[in-house]
């Protein structure tokens, strides 16, 4: 595709926002395009753009539900934007991403979802929350079996 190829050059060099443009442009036209999708969010997530790149992983999570990646780059947007509802939502995606693949492969979730409930009970007053607590205490146990 000379979209992808145009992506690439504007991409190699420097040009992040003619490659966030370009992008755009091609995926108004093939919107099923899961690569480019993940170009996209990567793109956003270089200028810091997190609430456009949650909208990508959003978007590539309706494509394919059962893709633990990205659920669990999802969760690692939201961790980033922080606040207390970005925070819980991050927690259940966490979760979702360990509920689709419980592996060691996948131990940036158990780590994501361990540092999840500990900014939300440091930053949010759920320290004495006991559902946040038992996850923490879950994640922790996890972490500690896979290492």
């Amino acid at each position: 595709h000379a979209w992808k190829r145009k992506v690439a050059v504007a991409r190699a060099r420097g040009y992040r926002e003619e490659a966030i443009a370009l992008l755009g442009q091609y995926l108004g036209l093939f919107m099923v395009d899961d690569a480019a999708l993940l170009e996209l969010a990567d793109l956003h997530l270089a200028s810091c753009d997190y609430g456009r790149a949650a909208a990508c992983y959003e978007d590539l999570i309706l494509t394919d539900p059962q893709n633990h990646l990205f659920m669990l780059k999802y969760a690692e947007v939201l961790y980033s934007m922080g606040g207390k509802q970005a925070l819980l939502d991050a927690r259940k995606y966490f979760a979702q991403s360990i509920k689709l693949n419980t592996t060691v492969g996948n131990l940036r979730a158990f780590y994501g979802l361990w540092a999840t409930c500990g900014a939300l009970a440091a930053q949010h007053g759920l320290k004495g929350n006991d559902e946040n607590r038992d996850i923490h205490r879950w994640a922790t146990e996890r972490l500690r079996m896979l290492y």
